[in-house]
């Protein structure tokens, strides 16, 4: 268990200094520290080339963790901090309201919050997989503790544990005890407890699951849950016991926990069914996760982070054709190009290249991304056949973020580590920010021109 202790802030906001929670979470990163802190590429010992090709391959298979922060990763940012903020404002347990929440759960009370408290801030990320939905995430929250330990707290004892946040996934059978199973699993992972043991027994029926599910959540103050793979919720069936958005977030919400929840398009006919449930689970901001393009100068930088000529024998160059290419085969996916980039390096030594040129990188691709190539080629050419989880949704998300959108959305930064490293560099934002479609009340029952002119006139605003 990876456990500090509370380290209190002054906050400018009264409620935040009076709140143990609020207070003792770290005081979000600068661009620049935020940029530094995320960004991972491998360190190439001194005179590798004499330690033998297993040590080289062996350092060169740690390029699949290579990651450089997109110009996304800045609002992600800054959104999940505003959320878990916001929500622990809403949960000082030093309150009563707080308290008596826990014992309304404990007694099976309905939870009838207040109008203010029934909608707790989400955030939604939906996008290609291989995009790095998930680990921009993780990135994010790996700049927080996981849990802090309070031992008092304005001169009075507070013997508590706070768990920041939970990271899990839906269930591959789709079931809510796979859900709950989950949920207790990580928290298990995090904190050493075991509830998975306790409350994960054959005769536990989803009711009294789900009350404690809430009820640790509760005890443990946590402050977030990043849900993950939840197109695993699309079904064709109606079946009581699977996993719906609306499980989802009835779990949660009720107790003021944030969701932040991550998907493949695959997940767009989730939000279709309830317009009340989607509002909730994208009333933060929601991310849209779609191919980087091979133009931007963000994609470059992010080929050259994988450029190590210390690593084999011959002289190389990353050049134009290499970034083009490379975009080619991958589909502009950082996940299949770090693949592709770390299996290139690994056949250039077994081939006896020991050089990273266009010929070695399309026979890798050849030799080694066969089960790959049909989607690959889905995304290449837009028929895609039977990988729908492909095709970027239409009429699921509202694009609001036009040529002309504020500089608030499209918010720009360049942090050099130093001068002659441009790795380190983020440029213009390659994604866009949408709105989910069903929480435009106002757009029910118009006409096209009308719904038109509503979007233009919200464009405008924003600009």
């Amino acid at each position: 268990m990876n456990v500090v202790e509370a380290n209190y802030s002054k906050y400018q906001l009264a409620e935040a200094s009076n709140n143990p929670l609020v207070a003792a979470l770290p005081e979000p990163l600068d661009p620049k520290k935020m940029v530094q802190a995320t960004s991972k590429r491998i360190i190439v010992p001194e005179k590798v080339l004499e330690m033998g090709d297993f040590w080289r391959k062996t350092i060169i298979e740690g390029m699949r963790e290579t990651y450089l922060p997109d110009p996304d990763f800045l609002p992600l940012y800054h959104a999940i901090n505003v959320v878990l903020f916001s929500g622990y404002l809403s949960r000082n347990p030093l309150s009563s309201e707080t308290m008596s929440l826990g014992y309304r759960v404990a007694t099976d009370q309905k939870l009838c919050l207040s109008v203010n408290d029934t909608v707790c801030t989400a955030i939604l990320l939906m996008g290609l997989s291989g995009r790095g939905k998930t680990l921009a995430v993780r990135r994010v929250l790996s700049l927080l503790p996981q849990v802090i330990r309070h031992t008092e707290f304005n001169g009075a004892s507070f013997q508590h544990d706070q768990l920041v946040y939970v990271c899990m996934e839906v269930a591959g059978n789709k079931k809510q005890r796979g859900f709950l199973a989950n949920f207790f699993f990580a928290v298990d992972e995090a904190l050493g407890t075991t509830y998975f043991k306790e409350h994960c027994v054959k005769s536990a029926d989803v009711s009294t699951m789900l009350k404690h599910a809430r009820l640790v959540a509760i005890r443990h103050s946590i402050g977030l849950i990043f849900v993950d793979e939840i197109q695993r919720c699309v079904s064709s069936s109606s079946e009581a016991e699977w996993t719906t958005l609306n499980f989802i977030e009835s779990v949660f919400n009720a107790i003021r926990v944030p969701v932040v929840s991550a998907g493949t398009y695959g997940a767009a006919p989730l939000f279709d069914k309830t317009m009340s449930t989607t509002r909730r689970l994208t009333s933060g901001r929601t991310f849209d996760y779609n191919r980087l393009s091979g133009d931007t100068g963000y994609w470059k930088r992010l080929v050259d982070a994988f450029y190590y000529p210390e690593l084999l024998k011959k002289d190389f160059r990353f050049n134009e054709s290499i970034s083009a290419v490379a975009h080619d085969l991958s589909q502009g996916l950082p996940g299949v190009l770090a693949r592709l980039m770390t299996r290139s390096y690994d056949y250039a030594i077994e081939s006896g290249e020991e050089k990273i040129s266009v010929d070695l990188m399309r026979q890798v691709f050849d030799l080694q991304f066969e089960a790959l190539k049909p989607a690959l080629k889905a995304l290449k050419t837009g028929n895609y056949g039977g990988y729908e989880d492909l095709a970027r949704p239409r009429g699921h998300l509202v694009d609001l973020n036009s040529t002309s959108a504020s500089d608030n959305t499209r918010e720009v930064f360049a942090i050099m580590e130093n001068p002659d490293d441009p790795v380190i560099a983020v440029g213009e934002p390659t994604g866009q920010y949408f709105e989910p479609k069903s929480d435009l009340r106002q757009l029910i029952g118009k006409s096209s021109d009308e719904i038109d002119q509503i979007l233009a006139d919200r464009l405008e605003a924003k600009t």
